[in-house]
């Protein structure tokens, strides 16, 4: 079905479109709102004594070798992982004393050196804490604020009266005594970035050379000079003249601006590796200097802790750690992402689609609020509502077209073309009124609307439009994104109906049961050779390739399973986004994924210490993403729109180190945290007899540590390594003894593996009764015994030949029973049919004659049935239950007085034990009861029969009463053939057997045999 593409009221549109552009531009004027711009934002992540810090005052930061950051807080030292502390106080640490820590520095070896604020120095080295105490002066004021190094290894530190001491070979040496006899000046030692110390005083800069100080800047007065701190390419960064600038070697060389920051006293400073000078000060928070720039400050306002900074440090990962007072320990960031919300001028948090528009500005839908145009250039946002000509204020997909021409579907509303500042509806084409999922344009120029709840697409080629139907059972369809492969199929994925290409007028769908790994498509990416990749709810990523599709989830390495949208960056990965966050993943390893020649891809995650306001992106509109002409990337997020360029995405190319922190055997530490930090120690040992091994180790990575994975693996029990997510625990129970090494490594968000890991060797003891020396007397001792063990093993295996002769006279026993009772019971039938059917055959000319044998050969050959289910179900190993006996002896009462005059009622427990039933008993206790049965049946005239069950300590009873007319057992008559046979029955099986009855007063039937068989597991 065809119809033209303007509307009946295009004509008079177009005639009054001034008017139309007067009377809206006055309403978009409105509608446009000053975008909120901003530098790129810092990310601000604060830790307090919630999270574990001890105390909420941070006075220094520092990070060892191994990996750790370490907070001296004055209540205690820190140590951290990105995830826990481990607290050092003066309780578990005698040597920190009171733990109030001032000052924190690691030195050109790797050992950490602590200053507690009551004078002393102490060392951490190879997991042990070592104080040493300051010399005795006169000065009370006796904490130490600096510690440097030099190349020789002497550790230098300045104390708050203006000191400055040599410790070497575990001595001080008070040196500042030689350069200012008198003490009267005020000296601070700092390390550059070569490591030499630099001594500065309130005038001058100078060098140690030959332990005297060559002056190398000298003021005149105490206000001319204000040093900060080194620079990381030489030279020092100072104020003076009301600037920050950069001298090295006695030139100016770099001017990072006005001195911004309030008359407080420079609490520290620091230059980061990005050139950025930071200075921090009591109150005013901090300042951030850049050459060409201007000057940042930050504070409480930007989410920092406190205004009262104490410490700065800068990671090997480049983040920027503040320490404050009381606002604890804070984290600072560049942020990856930048968002546009409410707050930056967007009509709502809650984006749908996205688009660029001519001119390179970006339209935004909104779920319930319109459509919103940013225009970058010049910092405008434009908002689009029923104002401008939209009823649909539910933007679900956004298309420009080659011509220029911008649309949007909506619900409700239907389909939108921009005119000007208008949105005109285009009303002419079928299901209109439904509204729209999505659009897309072919390499024809065809524009392709998928519809809600219509099983059909709708194509719009030289001004008509045309349906076509989709095949599909369900009562209606949303087809949420449409593409073009390179063959010039047209493909269209919904929700939850799988996927459909329309190729040469046909159309077909496929499904899961096709290989689809879900049926609910959110996202379609086409690539040159043909391959098509599919983002689906709960399948992952899929690849159809050559009719064959094949799956990335979760387990191969995905960050999630839910994927909304597949961006190309141009720079050979695509990103996804998913209710878990934006991730990024190498199109080349997908491939090789999807070929059979990788087993696990890796993806570079992102969430909101990327700066993401929130990790659920959502999806199910087109386009749910989009790569703009600049090559930035933008992603809708349930609380607003954000953009990255993936030109400038550092990778974090650093492996976290990998530790293992603790051991415990059966909840208790065994080695101390020195002995796990020792290169080549021997093997832990651990004493017999104990259960549960549990070990806590961690990777080392403070950019994203919640996104750090692990994997393990213990040597001697496991042969693969186990993916352990974000664990950072593992058990393992009931270890035989020897010895094992437990490995661990880790990899950071962008999955970069640590290739060494950590790896612990530890000795499982045995028994004593398990070792070598006692298994030699054991061999001893068994050797002296063995002729006696000869003997009795001879007679065993006499004695399990004849059970095995038994066992084998029982199976012949079995088999010929079971041939009796194919011969006497199925043969004998099969006889009697063949004679019924020879009467029969005598009988032709007489009618009545032949349907009297007709009734006996279908009644014979019911029973004949009938037997061979008995000795079926007699004979198969599965019916070897108390269970199945019952229910069978259930069935077969149910069968036998069905459709006659008496009425039967069976009991049974609702539970039975599971007792193994062997099949000889089960059969002749069957046949017992079926006897039984048929007696009433055909001699007893009952109305009523009673069949009740019972187990009782070990043994099953079945007892059967009818209300029939009974006989008495003791008459002289000759007792018939089938009392006989029951009472021989429960007699071979060691069972019961009675019989109560009177004439006119029914038949009561005992039975039991006992169930002394084994109990099943």
């Amino acid at each position: 079905m065809s119809s033209g593409l303007e509307s009946p009221c295009a004509g008079r549109c177009w005639r009054s479109l001034a008017l139309w552009s007067a009377l809206t531009l006055a309403g978009v004027a409105a509608a446009a709102a000053q975008i909120q711009s901003a530098p790129q934002p810092f990310l601000i992540d604060v830790w307090q004594t919630e999270n574990g810090l001890p105390e909420n005052i941070v006075n220094a930061i520092t990070q060892t070798r191994d990996g750790y950051l370490w907070c001296g807080t004055t209540h205690g030292l820190a140590r951290f992982d990105g995830v826990n502390f481990k607290v050092f106080n003066g309780q578990n640490t005698p040597e920190l004393g009171s733990a109030r820590i001032r000052q924190l520095f690691v030195d050109r070896h790797g050992v950490l050196w602590i200053a507690v604020f009551e004078g002393a120095l102490v060392r951490f080295q190879d997991g042990v804490f070592t104080a040493f105490a300051l010399p005795p002066r006169e000065s009370t004021a006796r904490t130490i604020l600096l510690i440097t190094d030099d190349d020789s290894g002497a550790v230098w530190v300045t104390v708050e009266d203006g000191a400055v001491l040599r410790f070497a070979n575990g001595q001080f040496e008070l040196v500042s005594e030689r350069w200012s006899p008198a003490a009267r000046t005020v000296f601070q030692v700092h390390g550059d970035a070569q490591g030499r110390p630099w001594v500065t005083t309130p005038l001058s800069l100078s060098r140690i050379e030959e332990g005297k100080l060559v002056p190398k800047l000298q003021g005149t007065n105490a206000a001319e000079y204000q040093f900060l701190c080194p620079s990381r390419s030489g030279g020092w960064w100072i104020q003076t003249g009301g600037r920050v600038r950069l001298w090295r070697d006695g030139n100016w060389l770099a001017d990072a601006g006005e001195w911004a920051r309030p008359d407080r006293r420079v609490e520290c400073s620091l230059e980061d590796r990005r050139g950025r000078l930071w200075v921090a000060s009591l109150g005013r928070g901090l300042y951030c200097y850049q050459t060409n720039a201007p000057v940042r400050q930050i504070t409480v306002k930007e989410g920092l802790g406190s205004d009262l900074v104490r410490a700065l440090f800068e990671d090997a990962e480049g983040n920027l750690w503040v320490g404050t007072r009381p606002g604890g320990l804070n984290r600072l960031r560049p942020a990856l992402f930048k968002t546009y919300g409410r707050k930056q001028g967007l009509a709502t948090d809650l984006v749908t689609a996205i688009c660029e528009g001519r001119e390179g500005e970006i339209w935004v839908g909104t779920d319930g609020d319109g459509v919103d145009r940013l225009r970058l250039k010049d910092n405008v946002v434009e908002h689009f509502d029923r104002e401008q000509g939209l009823v649909g204020r539910h933007v679900r997909t956004l298309l420009l077209d080659r011509k220029g021409t911008f649309w949007l579907g909506s619900w409700p509303g239907g389909l939108y073309r921009l005119e000007g500042n208008t949105f005109v509806s285009v009303r002419d084409f079928p299901g209109r009124d439904m509204g729209l999922a999505s659009l897309f344009e072919d390499s024809k120029g065809r524009m392709w609307l998928g519809q809600r709840t219509l099983n059909r697409l709708v194509r719009f080629e030289n001004g008509s439009a045309t349906t076509i139907d989709l095949p599909n059972p369900a009562p209606a369809l949303d087809v949420t994104v449409i593409t073009e492969d390179a063959g010039g199929s047209i493909w269209a994925g919904t929700d939850g109906s799988g996927l459909f290409r329309w190729k040469d007028a046909q159309c077909r769908r496929f499904t899961r049961q096709d290989g689809l790994s879900s049926d609910t498509v959110r996202a379609l990416q086409a690539e040159p050779d043909g391959a098509l990749w599919i983002g689906t709810v709960d399948g992952g990523l899929c690849r159809l390739k050559n009719d064959h599709f094949v799956a990335c989830t979760t387990r191969d390495g995905l960050v999630d399973d839910v994927i909304n949208y597949i961006g190309d960056d141009g720079r050979g990965f695509y990103w996804l986004t998913s209710f878990q966050g934006v991730f990024r993943v190498s199109k080349t390893e997908l491939n090789e994924f999807a070929d059979g020649t990788r087993r696990r891809i890796q993806c570079a995650s992102y969430g909101k210490s990327d700066g993401l306001p929130a990790l659920e992106c959502p999806g199910g509109f087109q386009p749910a993403g989009c790569r703009t002409s600049d090559g930035r990337l933008w992603f809708p997020t349930i609380k607003g729109l954000v953009v990255v360029d993936p030109a400038t995405v550092p990778t974090n190319s650093i492996a976290p180190p990998v530790l293992i922190e603790e051991v415990l055997v059966d909840g208790i530490v065994q080695t101390p945290d020195s002995a796990l930090r020792t290169p080549h120690s021997a093997p832990l040992k651990v004493r017999p007899g104990r259960h549960r091994y549990e070990f806590h180790y961690t990777g080392l990575n403070f950019t994203a540590p919640e996104r750090v994975r692990f994997r393990h693996k213990l040597d001697g029990l496991e042969e693969a390594w186990v993916e352990a997510g974000t664990q950072r625990t593992v058990n393992y129970n009931h270890l035989s003894p020897g010895v094992y090494h437990f490995r661990v490594t880790a990899c950071n968000q962008a999955g970069v593996w640590n290739a060494d890991g950590a790896t612990l060797a530890f000795r499982v003891l045995p028994y004593f009764w398990q070792t070598w020396w006692f298994l030699m007397g054991a061999g001893s001792c068994a050797a002296a015994a063995l002729g006696g063990t000869v003997a009795f093993m001879s007679h065993r295996k006499l004695k399990r030949r004849l059970e095995r002769v038994e066992m084998q006279l029982s199976v012949e026993k079995e088999r010929a029973r079971i041939a009796q009772d194919i011969h006497d019971g199925v043969g004998a039938n099969l006889t009697e049919i063949a004679w019924l059917a020879e009467v029969a055959e005598h009988d032709a000319g007489k009618p009545e004659e032949v349907r009297a044998q007709a009734r006996k050969i279908s009644s014979t050959a019911r029973e004949t049935v009938q037997s061979f289910d008995e000795i079926v179900w007699a004979v198969l190993p599965q019916n070897d239950t108390l269970t199945s006996l019952v229910e069978y002896l259930g069935r077969r009462v149910d069968e036998l007085f069905d459709n006659t005059a008496t009425r039967c009622w069976f009991t049974a427990p609702p539970e039975l034990p599971s007792i193994v039933v062997p099949a000889e008993v089960r059969h002749n206790f069957y046949l017992a009861c079926k006897e039984a049965l048929h007696n009433v049946n055909k001699h007893a005239a009952a109305t009523e029969v009673r069949v009740q069950v019972a187990v009782e300590e070990d043994t099953l009873r079945v007892n059967i009463e009818d209300n029939g007319c009974g006989f008495d057992p003791s008459a002289t008559r000759p007792e018939g053939n089938g009392l006989r046979n029951m009472r021989q029955r429960f007699q071979d099986l060691g069972g019961r057997f009675t019989l109560d009855s009177r004439p006119g007063e029914g038949t009561r039937v005992s039975m039991a045999i006992p169930l002394t068989q084994p109990r099943r597991a």
